[in-house]
């Protein structure tokens, strides 16, 4: 079973998605911009000792902001996501295809 939480990045609210202990933190990054799509393997996560976060990203799903031509971009997207991670903690990354281009930076 997961849960839904939130945790505050740049003074807004980010909605995330997470089952499991409280460490380690394996950060789930997706092409598709909302937490909902790593659902089918949040329950296979937890029971192996990871705690899986899937998060919306900004402005998408139940997190706040706007979308924009400036905050969709993979640069923004990235800077973003690492601020993310640093609000969680300590993390390990885990994506799809489509997740690449925001982890490589």
């Amino acid at each position: 079973m997961h849960a839904r939480e939130t945790i505050e990045v740049d003074g807004l609210r980010a909605s995330y998605l997470t089952a499991g202990a409280r460490e380690p933190v394996v950060l789930l990054l997706h092409g598709t911009y909302w937490s909902r799509v790593w659902q089918p393997v949040l329950g296979d996560l937890a029971p192996a000792g990871l705690r899986p976060v899937a998060v919306d990203l900004p402005g998408l799903g139940r997190s706040e902001g706007e979308v924009t031509t400036a905050t969709a971009a993979v640069p923004a997207l990235a800077a973003w996501v690492a601020r993310f991670a640093a609000a969680i903690g300590t993390v390990s990354e885990g994506g799809n295809a489509t997740s690449a281009s925001p982890r490589r930076r």
